[in-house]
């Protein structure tokens, strides 16, 4: 006689695979690295899924122009998590060009297909339009776009976070879209800094049907 006894596990089946999020979720992934102090291994979290989208972004400005407004509605709270920049890179070099700094500190991850750069990657030292990285770069290449973040959002830049009034620990103190105009949003409260692409973040965006917002998750 088999054994009623059943216990659940996570996992999939063979020949299964879980469906992608289609983009990123606040406070939900797999914090194996333990990098994200917001995310304590074997708790569950709430999910909640974020429409993202790079923008222009000039200090003391509360007008954004985003490169999309699909999925974005006035109430939706507001975030930058990071800045793209095009960078120059020469194989077994620690440093790397940039066209500007706006939007860069000293820690900031390196973010892209580690074509260019091992994972884990980090900014040791800004000089001018010279940044110095914690490894050397894997190859030569004249033009890149890659994303520069921090380890946990917000992006802050000197000691101040780039959109105000974050989402944690509350989301009742987020900066929010006040009006949009075509690509231009309206934010509660002007930016800190000026950057031409910063990666922001809205929540809550309906994007995938496979997750609902406050769904749990484990991590």
């Amino acid at each position: 006689m088999a054994d009623e006894t059943c216990v659940e596990v996570n996992c999939c089946p063979p020949g299964y695979t879980v469906p992608g999020l289609g983009t990123t979720l606040s406070l939900a992934g797999d914090d194996s690295t333990a990098t994200d102090p917001r995310v304590v291994a074997g708790e569950f979290i709430f999910a909640e899924e974020a429409q993202l989208t790079t923008a222009t972004l000039v200090s003391s400005n509360p007008d954004i122009v985003v490169a999309s407004t699909t999925n974005i509605q006035q109430g939706f709270a507001v975030e930058c998590i990071g800045v793209y920049k095009t960078i120059a890179t020469t194989l077994d070099s620690y440093v790397i060009t940039v066209p500007d700094v706006n939007g860069l500190k000293v820690g900031q991850l390196i973010d892209e297909s580690l074509t260019y750069f091992a994972y884990g990657t980090i900014i040791t030292n800004i000089a001018s339009l010279t940044v110095t990285l914690s490894n050397k770069a894997l190859a030569t290449v004249a033009s890149t776009e890659v994303l520069f973040r921090p380890f946990s959002p917000p992006l802050i830049v000197g000691s101040t976070v780039v959109i105000p009034s974050t989402l944690y620990p509350s989301p009742t103190t987020a900066t929010r879209v006040t009006n949009i105009a075509g690509t231009t949003l309206t934010l509660s409260a002007a930016p800190t800094a000026s950057m031409t692409k910063a990666l922001v973040s809205f929540f809550p965006a309906e994007i995938d049907p496979n997750v609902f917002d406050e769904a749990e998750l484990f991590t």
